[in-house]
């Protein structure tokens, strides 16, 4: 025990660095850190800007995406694909959810605008967004698959989503918006059967309307002779790479 006691001492007074100013003065190593709720935080705002954005899930795989990331902080890590399509998908949902649902239960009255579409997938979807004071509230977009979307069936669906979104109280319905095709005006009248919405405004969609205007008008016999050869042009033009280079040095 003594000859152990006597050795290290003689180590600690041969020591360079024991008495040095470098020593005494030198600081901890100061390695960039974040806090759970900071690193969970930034996860949320990574991926807000990756689904709002429409970008790729591998987004933050990109090597010039992680150098800008390290270079912001170096201690946060961006997420990966597979947790941007899992829990982050599912719990920015539920907080975009939420906070819609707040925003909505503090309105007096409820502007409802209303279409049907198809994904890229061919499927039939059926859409429903809020019109407010900050901007459009998408709230909806069921896959209605292969039920049939009579003007009946149609406004049963819509008043079923009604009365979820306004709580069971129709009376805060204030308009409902939706196309001008025949199946559109037939749900009109099957809702104004409704007694709950029967002070309701129905007003159809002038941006669908022009549209429909200009069809039926392009296929009147003098513009639809025009439009076929016009699109024959184009259709040639973009075929012949050579003589479509041509015609944009020429619009120069």
């Amino acid at each position: 025990m003594y000859i152990e006691r006597t050795i290290t001492k003689t180590v600690q007074a041969n020591n360079p660095f024991r008495n040095s100013t470098m020593a005494k003065g030198q600081r901890a190593l100061n390695f960039p850190r974040l806090s759970p709720a900071e690193k969970s935080e930034l996860d949320f705002q990574a991926a807000m800007w990756c689904f709002m954005g429409n970008h790729s899930f591998r987004m933050f795989e990109n090597p010039f995406g992680k150098k800008f990331l390290h270079a912001l902080n170096p201690a946060y890590k961006p997420p990966s694909r597979k947790t941007l399509s899992g829990p982050l998908l599912d719990s920015t949902y539920v907080s975009t959810q939420t906070h819609m649902n707040e925003l909505i239960a503090t309105m007096s009255n409820l502007n409802i605008v209303t279409d049907e579409s198809s994904n890229i997938a061919g499927a039939r979807i059926c859409n429903i967004t809020i019109h407010s004071a900050s901007g459009s509230l998408h709230c909806i977009s069921e896959d209605i698959r292969a039920k049939q979307m009579n003007a009946a069936a149609a406004a049963q669906w819509l008043r079923n989503h009604l009365l979820a979104l306004s709580n069971g109280d129709l009376s805060l319905i204030n308009s409902l918006t939706m196309d001008t095709c025949a199946l559109m005006f037939a749900m009109w009248l099957e809702l104004q059967r409704f007694p709950d919405l029967k002070y309701c405004l129905f007003i159809p969609c002038d941006s669908h309307g022009i549209q429909l205007l200009i069809k039926d008008l392009l296929l009147l016999p003098a513009f639809k002779d025009i439009l076929k050869k016009a699109q024959i042009i184009v259709t040639v033009f973009h075929h012949s790479l050579l003589q479509y280079a041509h015609l944009r040095e020429y619009q120069r």
